[in-house]
């Protein structure tokens, strides 16, 4: 009997998810918070507001006319570059959060 409940209490919490995601969304506030990387988007949907946290990588793009090396620590990609500037070694750096904020201090 537990069980057949707990089937049905799951199932109803997929459909509210299902129709929550696939409603429109409406943002009202982006919150940063205490963890570096992380902020925090005040959502409205179907008359309901949700906190949603959003995780927000640090990625960074090195363009070196400088031959690519071992020493650059990141991955070499292809990319269209702004304002027409040409592309010669273009590298994107992953950076961990948690050391952005130990350079930081």
């Amino acid at each position: 009997m537990f069980l057949l409940k707990k089937k049905k209490i799951t199932s109803l919490f997929t459909f509210m998810l299902v129709n929550y995601i696939c409603c429109t969304h409406q943002i009202i506030q982006l919150a940063s918070s205490t963890t570096a990387g992380r902020i925090f988007a005040w959502v409205v949907a179907e008359g309901i507001m949700f906190k949603i946290p959003i995780n927000m990588p640090r990625v960074f793009y090195l363009n070196s006319k400088a031959p690519v090396t071992e020493e650059f620590p990141g991955r070499r990609v292809k990319k269209i570059l702004p304002h027409g500037r040409p592309c010669f070694n273009l590298i994107e750096v992953n950076v961990a959060n948690i050391s952005c904020k130990v350079t930081r201090s």
